[in-house]
């Protein structure tokens, strides 16, 4: 399943990005196929979001070693953030429309020109930048006590720098595209959000496919193999830090010839 996701949120952006946007620039500049075009493709880019946010979510559990606790506050906090992000994308989505461009005389233009009767796509990014903030949070705090305890391989840094990167990023893309959302005109509020959508797939693919590039050959295996062996064979630290990356790779990564 996780493969299968991960997959999805991969490739998506090829078909809602460039297929879809490919029409809805050249197609025939007719109404109704350009509503269409544009609706499908903004409920493409919601579901993918979706998706990343849905991978990112199990990577923070296994982080916090499969905590059930923790499962439950991550559901909470997706339900709580994505429920009033789908509600006010559905308000934005019926707010679209796409007049005919029909000038006598001339040739019949092509490609759609849509408007927006509203500016609520810069709630469901809000929501967006609250729930990576959140998980920002929850990522920290095993990142903070995996330092305190001796965690400095390079595979660990990588989940928790990366994780860091990641949050960054999509905090600063979100706050531009709100502002431009806010303060240019409505013809131009998704001017921003495609790129978004892109990076937003792109940094997540990056997470999983470096956290399995990092990770040695054969290291969820060795960490079975060592489940039998006593206390006094294995210093407190090794056993944290092999527990934690057994978990983070048992519950986030791919096929390795998808990696490559």
């Amino acid at each position: 399943m996780f493969n299968l996701l991960y997959l999805v949120q991969r490739y998506l952006p090829l078909w809602d990005r460039v297929i879809l946007d490919t029409y809805y620039m050249l197609g025939p500049s007719n109404a109704k196929s350009c509503e269409v075009t544009l609706k499908m493709s903004a409920w493409i880019t919601i579901i993918g979001i979706h998706i990343s946010q849905c991978l990112l979510a199990l990577r923070i559990w296994a982080v916090w070693l499969n905590s059930p606790s923790v499962l439950v506050m991550l559901i909470a906090l997706a339900l709580s953030c994505s429920i009033p992000a789908v509600f006010f994308f559905v308000r934005f989505v019926r707010g679209i429309h796409c007049p005919e461009l029909y000038i006598p005389g001339t040739v019949p233009l092509q490609g759609c020109f849509c408007s927006t009767e509203n500016k609520d796509l810069y709630l469901s990014w809000s929501m967006l930048m609250v729930n990576n903030t959140a998980a920002f949070i929850i990522t920290s705090i095993p990142g903070i006590k995996a330092y305190r305890t001796g965690g400095r391989s390079n595979l660990v840094k990588v989940i928790y720098q990366d994780g860091v990167i990641y949050y960054a990023s999509m905090f600063l893309a979100s706050l531009i595209n709100i502002v431009v959302i806010l303060q240019l005109p409505s013809t131009f509020v998704i001017m921003v959000s495609p790129l978004e959508r892109v990076l937003h797939s792109i940094i997540t693919s990056h997470l999983i496919l470096h956290l399995r590039k990092v990770a040695p050959r054969g290291y969820v295996q060795n960490w079975d193999t060592m489940n039998g062996l006593t206390t006094e064979e294995l210093t407190i630290q090794e056993h944290t830090e092999m527990s934690f990356v057994s978990n983070a790779l048992r519950t986030g990564t791919e096929p390795e010839n998808q990696g490559r």
